[in-house]
């Protein structure tokens, strides 16, 4: 889409890509024209809507976040715990 370069806006402003790719599908052809001017980087207005995106949704990424880091937390504790498992029973196998 041509609402920003590679998604180098959408880290200035703090909206994950997915989020604005999300928002847009929603606009009609008309409201993207007017918002983004079909440029590769968004022109004024839609930098405006994409920072409000943020502003609105910067509690949930924070949520987002701790949560995913919690999730690699127990996926790295489970690794350890499958390891365990794993020289336990060939210590009872052999």
């Amino acid at each position: 889409m041509a609402y920003f370069t590679q998604g180098e806006s959408a880290e200035i402003v703090g909206v994950s890509e997915p989020t604005i790719k999300n928002y847009i599908k929603n606009l009609s052809p008309e409201e993207m024209v007017g918002k983004f001017n079909g440029r590769s980087q968004p022109n004024e207005e839609g930098l405006k809507l994409l920072k409000s995106i943020a502003a609105d949704k910067k509690p949930f990424f924070k949520r987002v976040q701790e949560y995913e880091s919690k999730i690699s937390e127990l996926e790295d504790e489970i690794k350890t715990l499958k390891k365990k498992i794993h020289c336990l029973r060939k210590k009872n196998f052999s």
